[in-house]
């Protein structure tokens, strides 16, 4: 099975890599990204006793078709495939599914989409690793308040069911984004970010509410574009039982981003990119501090 998604993904990775040409000529109303990435990472499992360097590689596409209703509505139906490979963990290899469906009018958008991942390695154990299902469904409201302001809310829900030796993990997460955009064409954007995330185990032992929120900037400069992002959130563990390990554990969680790329040719850009996560835990030895840098290459059309 895992074969025959690499080979449909490969498939439309050649669609994509074509639909710069076909769409020169006006024939086709295809479009979307190709983007591989190849990076490392000083722990790919945080929060363990041992942090767990390794290499991956990344390959994301987002192939969509757009259909004109009227003058100023579009429908844009589109999928995602994101299939990552690992150097050391083979275990954790995996591919992520998605597809949605976009209504559009001007940059105004109303967006519904569903995804999944199935047999997921969330992290290595001497009992053979916590595997899990992973699926998710949700809604997207974006608004233009004029003048390049742009308002949008989104909501999701997601179930994750883990294998047997780790049923108590087994959960419903709701996450709510809400944010506001201000972009002066392609030369500069700014956006602010809050993040609502509530996840009920059905245990009650991995119960916790999270709050964040994020800043991102991106404009460009003299052929070179930039973007750099800022997150902090605090995580409170609600397992409600005096004796679960997570009971009353507080978590403050930060997060630095930045990037610079530049367009080779047209349709093709590359990126390179870091990034820093760390987390402060009231519960011993959850401390941890990750970093991760890499490269990408990424076809649009």
């Amino acid at each position: 099975m895992c074969s025959s998604r690499i080979r449909r993904g490969v498939l439309i990775c050649g669609v994509l890599a074509m639909a710069p040409a076909i769409a020169a000529a006006g024939a086709s109303p295809w479009g979307g990204d190709a983007r591989a990435e190849v990076f490392w990472t000083s722990d790919l499992f945080p929060g363990g006793e041992t942090a767990e360097p390794t290499w991956g590689m990344r390959l994301t596409l987002d192939p969509q078709v757009t259909a004109r209703l009227g003058k100023n509505w579009r429908l844009r139906p589109w999928g995602q495939a994101v299939i990552e490979r690992y150097r050391d963990f083979q275990d954790r290899d995996l591919e992520r599914w998605a597809a949605g469906l976009d209504l559009k009018r001007g940059p105004s958008r109303l967006r519904l989409y569903g995804g999944l991942t199935r047999h997921e390695l969330y992290f290595p154990s001497s009992s053979g690793g916590a595997w899990l299902d992973r699926t998710s469904g949700g809604g997207e409201l974006r608004v233009a308040m004029g003048a390049g302001w742009l308002a949008q809310v989104r909501a999701e829900v997601e179930r994750e069911d883990f294998v047997p030796n780790y049923n108590p993990r087994d959960d419903t997460r709701w996450t709510m984004w809400s944010s506001v955009e201000y972009g002066v064409g392609d030369a500069r954007r700014f956006r602010l970010v809050h993040v609502y995330r509530k996840t009920d185990s059905d245990s009650h032992l991995y119960s916790y509410e999270q709050n964040a929120v994020r800043a991102e900037a991106g404009w460009r400069a003299a052929g070179w574009d930039f973007l750099a992002e800022g997150e902090a959130g605090l995580r409170n563990y609600r397992t409600g039982l005096a004796f679960a390990s997570n009971f009353a554990r507080q978590d403050d969680r930060m997060r630095a981003r930045a990037g610079v790329g530049r367009v080779l040719v047209p349709h093709v850009s590359a990126q390179g990119f870091g990034e820093w996560r760390r987390t402060d835990s009231s519960r011993s030895g959850k401390d941890y501090d990750v970093t991760a840098a890499g490269i990408a290459l990424t076809l649009t059309k």
